[in-house]
């Protein structure tokens, strides 16, 4: 059963939103143990810590299939919930840690401020996956996660909210590639995600069904338009719907410098966001 269906089908009922909030919390909970031998423990401290998984692993949470084993977790957390991650992976879930990455060291690439990201460290556990630790620059975790390179790693996932700034393209297994260093950069994008089943290319129009639009900001899907996790062509829901205020985020952020043609409006201040996305959020 696809995500649009899953969530149309639990506002059918209160009953069914607590399925439905049971059987997400599950499947999370068996993709966390492909990488932690201690799930439950790792997810409450996801809650507590406000921390978040994204990339590839909450983009296959969306699309409703395991990650490829490849994939790594990717842990997204403040500052201020570093070390208490830390903690929980090595302490709790056993993980042997790397070195710390810092953005501060990374002078000639500048990758890691480049992608909002303060410090980036390795770990692994028994169960084998491998797992990044992504300390973000800013005191939004999101933050680094908007700036991934494709639109499909642009999701997020804890035990209490999901979402992606994509949905439109993410759960079709579309995608756009983001701003990369170089063109051979942008086809291991391109060619990563066709491994894994989803189509990803340079602009909507390459799709036949965008070609009509003349700027596809309308749709919210012009890499050069300013997006937000809150906007009205995202998708942001909550496990329970009435368990948890509505996810709190001003991270905002363009996909890439380019412009999707000629009649691109996709500027501050133009190409307005569709309105008819009501079928991504929640109650």
């Amino acid at each position: 059963m696809d995500l649009p269906t899953i969530l149309t089908l639990r506002a059918t009922s209160r009953r069914a939103m607590y399925a439905i909030a049971a059987m997400l919390r599950a499947t999370l909970e068996q993709s966390c143990e492909l990488y932690v031998p201690h799930a439950p423990s790792f997810l409450i401290a996801l809650d507590h810590l406000h921390a978040f998984i994204g990339g590839n692993v909450a983009a296959s949470f969306l699309i409703r299939q395991l990650p490829a084993r490849t994939a790594p977790l990717e842990i997204f957390v403040s500052s201020e919930g570093w070390a208490a991650m830390v903690a929980e992976l090595v302490q709790v879930q056993g993980a042997g840690m790397g070195h710390i990455a810092q953005a501060e060291d990374d002078y000639v690439e500048n990758w890691l401020e480049r992608h909002a990201i303060e410090s980036a460290t390795p770990f692994w556990t028994s169960s084998g996956g491998p797992i990044m630790l992504y300390e973000s620059y800013t005191s939004d975790p999101l933050a680094p996660i908007a700036c991934r390179p494709s639109s499909v790693e642009i999701a997020y996932i804890n035990p209490i909210y999901f979402g992606t700034g994509y949905p439109s393209l993410t759960l079709e297994r579309r995608g756009l590639v983001a701003d990369t260093r170089d063109s051979s950069e942008a086809m291991d994008v391109v060619e990563k995600w066709e491994g894994w089943g989803v189509d990803v290319r340079f602009a909507a129009k390459e799709w036949k069904r965008y070609q009509r639009f003349k700027c596809a900001a309308t749709l919210g899907l012009c890499p050069f338009q300013l997006r937000s996790f809150s906007d009205d062509a995202s998708m942001r829901c909550r496990m329970i719907p009435t368990a948890a205020e509505p996810l709190n985020t001003t991270v905002q952020w363009r996909l890439a410098a380019r412009k999707c043609g000629v009649e691109c409006g996709g500027l501050d201040g133009q190409g307005a966001v569709a309105r008819d996305v009501e079928r991504f959020l929640d109650a």
